[in-house]
């Protein structure tokens, strides 16, 4: 890795770099930093320290220990009579000669990081291994590449050699990334060359004595990152990348929790020609090649992410003075750089912006990397690398290998199999040819997906030095392969059909055909059956009425009836009259009605006597009642009415809801929705004989289908009784009893079906041979479902919308593969089109997401009386030069996968971004979805408290009761831990709308939803207000619970408060309430409503406040103080934690266990006192269970508190009174309690918050001042239980006759390797068994308490006693 430009700043005499600095600084930029004297070796007296960059790869060692990604090897072949002595010493003298080569990084007590030590006299290793032959080679490479390195134990550079015959040899050097750069491999090799030389006798000049060492820059470098030149440097990088936030490549697989290393790598070439004329460009512009390239580089990531603002990282030399310019180590620094991006910035624009923000970016580049993410402020996410997850590098140095003397050498280029950052792609210039090596991991990327990102690259450069003044928006993106596929070979569809055809007309051909054939038949009326001559008589007779009334062609007629053979009747016949039925549901609120009657201003109405009441109706309306005025109905004659109708004119008007709440009508001509029918029937053979179940409501636009697209086959309509139409019993009944062969619904209704078959067994129904679905989101187990009731069925997931007649989109179901989590959209039906564009109307690459839009016959011709609206959804869009087509823009987010099919990834107002970081909630749902138990899922963010959260709302599979704290631990080891819900509700039923989708808005707000799971709801006045000093406290809690309302006597708990909601809740009632200011957190636990803790504050003012004596013990069970229990479990809470952690437990456990939870003295956040030392904290609780408890008793900790737990046993023992047991949870003894404290003494508060985090101990509901009281008591804690281990290595010498028993969950991160490690107790206790929470993860007394107390009450069986 280097970087020329840096490298040849860095090499420039002190006033040259100065005047660039100024340069740099200047036109606006701000001030650069100043010069320092000149470095010098350091005084030997002084310790030797990491530099900035080897310390954050020190860390980075720690969190990853093993791990492979900072290794740097580098394989040369080698051809010739190699001297294998003189080798092996030329080797020799460079560790001689550099002392970083012979360093080791130890871990010293009492030091927070590691202390460089170098190793005087060390001799290197040469192995020398034989290979069979060169098959044999890359394994061999392969395994030094994959050791990790030790680096408190050993040298951090490896050399291996493989003799595959006399004059045939590889040589592999390996060295950790902590001592080398890209500089210094160079350095190593031209040091090399000389080496060997001078040692087989060959003319080399020789190596100039070095003045100074590695050590001495680190020394120096540590001494000028302060003070001034610190607030200089932090300032312009905060201002530089304030609101910053990642690049977000679009992933092929769901970002894992914690980044993996695992990788791949890819060379492109860069035609010569492009190369060329970039120079040329860049020189125009005052840029270098790297400077062009880069922005053609973010040119091309702005169309893959949709970002404007990228953040791209590159690599500096960090050599900051000539003077280590001969030496080995690791310098190099990362920089970020911001580019501003926006579409209508022309190529020209983007190379001068990022020419100046590299130029400023290198003018400040002394700032660590790891200063200048804490100055940025982002939140730490472990699932990406810190703020630059994509590098771009520039190499501009001959690739080769070290020319040693008599022999030939060439470097052996094997692909990378690790890496370090979502996407790195590194540029070398040899001089001659230009090439990319590109790094990338496996995890989230298939080779495919770098290659187009690759070719897209390239064919933005090509276009961009073709047209420099062009705006980025414009610029070309796709290959011309990747063009033709998405705008012409996946919407081949072109297929006949009949073009001038009208919907009635369809039903009148096998009216004509088939006169007797039935039509209609009534489920509710035993059988009743209409036939096609009934049908189209009674059809004709009102179409002559309606013709009389006025009705004609674009003009309107509503209906407002229910599901019958009247409502079918009526569509035809106002299809028949020419003009355009619009259905209006009788069960839609008068209101409702009202509004949309206004809205369509139909001058005729067909209703019938029940429901016309209802409807608010214009004066000169005009209404026909298919029952009262049947009389008159029948006067007219039953044959065709002679109207003009042609397929180009209105067939309906369907209303749907706005994203404003406002209705729109959507009106739709008779040619798309005859293609769409057609294009069904003809790919699933439906005709005469076939009969679908009509479910749907007519508001509905696949209720269309069912009426006019079974009649258009032949088919019968099969209609439910209308007392029982929703029982999806009746639904069950009517498909066997009269052969339906066709389902058709939104996902939800066969849902129901499906619950209703399965719980019965039954019927079977091998009849059903199509099931057509669409509308919303599919279940991935719905085909096998319904597949196991009717086996032979083909299943349709159709996608599309009202405003593209009905369907667009189809996928087939055939076999479901295992790994889905939701089903693939599909690809455009027959004379349709689809589209994936960008907010720019440009075509996206594959896997890129994209608005969907929709094109071809089945367009609508807009929104009934909203033009600004029509305009604004259907649109004329460019797809290439020559080429525009009417569009409708569908608001759903998809992308391409590599065949053209479309993957839907949820909608545009859907998509979530928290902290900066983007959500699908599509993904979050699929991932929920998979889960045993459960059936549906939605995600949606929620504002609480003044801020954003993600919830889940599932549904569960019958019979299941979902842990949604298990679920949310599942989820975190599939899903980044910003993609994990913070909270889970589950529900009987997702709230549909009228038209069978989810209801988004009506999913209840989680904490309510919670409150109420029993099935209660709250009184309809409103909760109890209380005494004025509850009403407050009812406030308060509200806005901490993001709750509307909040009553006197609710539980806090019961309204989903959890122990670290209860710090920020009694924070704030302390600040509402001027007698609450000696409100402990403890206290809210045992008062939990607002008129307890009210009642609590003021007897606390009362008396003074903070007067009384710490109480050690909380009784948290929930029954009769005086009732006598069988047992008494004494819990220490886990580290930094106080009694209220133990609430969910105290819920959990059987009437016969009390629990009392103990509170650490100065564990209150709200009141941090002294903490105790474990001796002394030990010794007070000991004295008060003895004084409170009475009859048996067991003794429970967990994480750190084990430590507590264990030492208050001894005491208790010591003083005469045994526990039954003992339960140490969540803990094993520590083996290396030093570095346990190296470690609490190294991590910042940031750090133990995201292991915290990541381990499920925060939620993130704390602020930073309780935040930073927390902290003080995990640190205290931690570091009590260290000293405690390092006290007691061979543990008690009179170990405990308390049965002991180790507690531990099996997902546990923190107690791997239990099942042998538990057995280390046994050092402390005579007695020693083990204990396993399936699915525990490490809190699981607060995320799994009923399996806790389960296990507990197991224990604890026959009164108490036995364990």
């Amino acid at each position: 890795m280097s970087e020329s430009l840096a490298e040849r700043i860095a090499a420039l005499p002190k006033s040259r770099r100065a005047l660039f600095q100024a340069l740099a600084g200047r036109n606006g930029g701000r001030a650069a930093v100043r010069e320092d004297p000149d470095p010098a070796p350091r005084d030997p007296d002084e310790p030797p320290v990491l530099s900035f960059a080897q310390r954050r790869l020190w860390f980075v060692d720690q969190l990853q220990p093993g791990s492979p990604a900072y290794n740097v090897p580098v394989a040369t072949r080698i051809r010739g009579p190699l001297d294998v002595p003189a080798l092996h010493g030329a080797l020799q003298d460079l560790v001689d000669r550099h002392e970083i080569l012979r360093t080791v990084h130890e871990d010293v007590p009492g030091a927070a990081e590691a202390v460089p030590r170098v190793l005087e006299g060390h001799r290197l290793p040469l192995p020398v291994t034989e290979l069979p032959d060169e098959d044999a080679v890359r394994a061999f490479y392969d395994a030094d590449a994959s050791a990790p390195f030790d680096l408190a134990g050993d040298i951090p550079v490896r050399a291996s050699l493989a003799r595959m015959s006399a004059d045939d040899h590889v040589l592999v050097l390996n060295l950790h990334h902590i001592v080398t750069d890209g500089w210094s491999m160079r350095l190593l090799t031209t040091e090399l060359e000389s080496a060997y030389a001078a040692r087989t006798g060959a003319q080399a000049p020789p190596l100039s004595p070095l003045a100074l060492q590695y050590a001495d820059f680190a020394a120096w470098q540590r001494r000028r990152i302060g003070g001034e030149r610190l607030e200089r440097l932090t300032g312009f990088w905060r201002e530089e990348l304030a609101g910053a936030s990642p690049v977000d490549l679009p992933t092929d697989r769901p970002r894992p929790p914690v980044f993996g290393h695992s990788g791949a790598s890819r060379y492109i070439e860069l035609p010569p020609r492009l190369i060329d004329r970039l120079r040329e460009f860049g020189k125009s512009e005052g840029a270098t090649l790297y400077m062009t390239l880069l922005a053609g580089f973010a040119a091309t990531l702005r169309r893959w992410t949709g970002q404007d603002d990228i953040v791209v990282g590159t690599s500096v030399s960090g050599r900051d003075h000539p003077a280590f310019g001969d030496l080995i180590g690791f310098f190099v620094n990362t920089l970020p750089l911001r580019i501003a991006a926006p579409g209508d910035l022309s190529f020209a624009g983007l190379v001068r912006a990022t020419r100046h923000t590299t130029l400023q970016a290198y003018a400040h580049q002394e700032l660590p990397f790891d200063l200048i993410v804490d100055t940025a402020g982002l939140p730490r996410d472990p699932s990406r690398p810190p703020l630059t997850s994509v590098m771009f590098l520039l190499d501009e140095t001959p690739d080769t290998a070290p020319r040693l003397a008599g022999l030939a050498t060439e470097p052996l280029d094997f692909a990378s199999r690790a890496t370090k950052y979502d996407l790195m792609i590194s540029v070398h210039d040899t001089g001659s040819t230009v090439r990319a090596l590109v790094e990338y991991p496996t995890d989230l990327f298939d080779p495919a997906t770098v290659d187009r990102l690759l070719g897209n690259f390239l064919t933005t450069l090509e276009g961009a030095v073709d047209r420099p003044e062009a705006r980025l928006r414009d610029l070309p993106l796709l290959t011309g392969a990747e063009r033709r596929a998405a705008l012409d070979d996946w919407n081949a569809t072109r297929a006949p059909f009949p073009q001038d055809a009208c919907l009635h007309q369809l039903f009148e051909e096998h009216a004509d055909r088939r006169p007797d054939a039935a039509a209609v038949v009534c489920g509710g009326l035993g059988g009743w059956t209409v036939t096609y001559r009934e049908l189209e008589e009674r059809a004709n007779r009102l179409a002559r009425r309606l013709t009389e009334a006025g009705a004609g062609p674009d003009r309107t007629v509503a209906l407002c009836l229910r599901r019958g053979p009247g409502l079918i009747t009526a569509i035809l016949a106002v299809l028949k009259a020419g003009a355009a039925y619009v259905p209006l549901d009788p069960e839609y609120p008068q209101e409702r009605l009202g509004l949309l009657l206004d809205d369509v201003a139909a001058p005729i109405v067909v209703s019938d006597a029940e429901v016309v009441g209802r409807l608010p109706l214009r004066p000169g309306t005009d209404r026909i009642l298919l029952d009262a005025d049947r009389p008159l109905l029948e006067t007219f004659p039953a044959t065709r009415p002679a109207v003009p109708v042609t397929s180009r004119d209105l067939a309906y008007v369907i209303f749907t809801s706005g994203s404003t709440g406002t209705p729109k009508g959507i009106a739709l001509e008779h040619r798309g929705v005859v293609n769409n029918l057609l294009d069904l029937n003809r790919s699933y053979g439906i005709g005469p004989g076939d009969a679908v179940l009509a479910l749907s409501s007519p508001s509905f636009d696949m209720s269309v289908y069912e009426t006019l697209g079974m009649l258009a086959a032949g088919g019968t309509v099969v209609l439910p009784d209308p007392a029982a139409a929703k029982d999806p019993a009746h639904w069950a009944e009517l498909i066997e009893r009269h052969g339906v062969t066709v389902w058709n619904s939104a996902p939800a209704l066969l849902g129901l079906l499906l619950d209703q078959l399965e719980h019965a067994s039954g019927p079977a129904l091998p009849g059903l041979r199509a099931a057509f679905l669409g509308g919303d989101w599919i279940p991935v187990t719905q085909p096998d479902r319904i597949r196991a009731f009717a086996p032979g069925l083909r299943f349709a997931a159709l996608g599309g919308a009202t405003e593209a007649s009905i369907h667009s989109v189809e996928y087939r179901v055939g076999r479901v593969e295992p790994g889905w989590t939701k089903l693939p959209y599909g690809r455009p039906m027959a004379n349709q089109r689809t589209y994936i564009l960008d907010p720019e109307d440009r075509i996206v690459p594959v896997g890129v997401p994209g608005e969907l839009h929709l094109g071809g016959t089945g367009l609508a011709r807009g929104y009934l009386n909203r033009p600004e609206l029509t305009a604004e959804k259907f649109v004329h869009v460019e797809l290439e030069p020559g080429r525009t087509e009417r569009l409708y823009r569908t608001g759903d987010l998809a992308r391409y996968l590599p065949d053209g099919t479309v993957e839907l990834l949820g909608r545009t107002d859907f998509r979530i971004k928290l902290n900066g970081l983007r959500i699908e909630p599509g993904e979050v749902e699929g991932a929920l979805r998979d889960r045993p138990g459960v059936r549906e899922a939605v995600v949606v963010a929620r504002q609480a408290a003044g801020s954003a959260r993600l919830v889940g709302y599932v549904v569960p599979e019958d019979g299941a009761a979902p842990d949604t704290a298990a679920l949310r631990g599942a989820l975190g080891t599939v899903l980044p831990p910003h993609c994990v819900p913070a909270e889970l509700v589950v529900l009987e039923r997702l709230p549909l709308s009228p038209n069978g989708k989810v209801d988004r808005k009506a999913l209840p707000e989680p904490r309510r939803a919670a409150a109420h799971s029993d099935g209660s709801a709250a009184a309809p006045d409103g909760p109890d207000p209380g005494t004025p000093a509850a009403r407050r406290v009812a406030a308060v809690w509200a806005d901490v619970l993001g709750l509307a309302d909040v009553g006197a006597d609710d539980d806090f708990f019961a309204l989903g408060g959890d122990s670290f909601a209860a710090v920020r809740a009694v924070r704030a009632v302390a600040e509402a309430l001027p007698e609450a200011h000696a409100l402990r957190v403890v206290d809210l636990f045992g008062n939990p409503t607002p008129a307890g803790l009210a009642a609590r504050a003021e007897e606390l003012g009362g008396s003074g406040g903070g007067t009384e004596p710490h109480r050690l013990l909380h009784r948290l069970s929930s029954g009769d103080e005086n009732d006598r229990s069988a047992l008494t479990l004494v819990c220490f809470p886990h580290g930094g934690g106080d009694a209220i952690a133990y609430r969910p437990l105290a819920a959990e456990l059987p009437p016969h266990i009390e629990l009392l939870a103990v509170s650490p003295p100065g564990h209150d956040p709200l009141a941090p006192g002294p903490m105790l030392p474990v001796t002394e904290f030990a010794e007070l609780a000991a004295r008060e269970i003895a004084r409170s408890v009475t009859g048996p008793f067991a003794v429970y900790g967990h994480c750190a508190g084990v430590v507590a737990a264990l030492e208050t046993t001894r005491v208790l023992e010591r003083d005469g009174l045994r526990p039954v047991a003992l339960h140490l949870a969540a803990a094993l003894p520590e083996d290396d309690p030093e570095f346990a404290l190296e470690m609490e003494r190294t991590s910042s508060d940031e750090d133990l918050v995201a292991y915290l985090t990541a381990m499920d101990g925060f939620d993130g509901v704390l602020d930073d001042s309780d935040l930073t009281a927390v902290m003080r008591m995990v640190r205290h804690d931690m570091t009590e239980a260290a000293r405690f281990f390092a006290r007691t290595p061979q543990g008690y010498e009179r170990p405990l006759a308390t049965p002991l028993t180790c507690v531990v969950g099996d997902a546990d991160d923190a107690t791997q390797g239990y099942e042998q490690g538990h057995r280390a107790w046994g050092r402390y206790a005579r007695d020693l068994r083990l204990a396993v929470i399936p699915g525990g993860r490490h809190y699981f007394a607060k995320h799994l308490p009923d399996r806790l107390a389960a296990l507990l009450a197991d224990l604890h069986r026959n009164g108490g006693t036995h364990v």
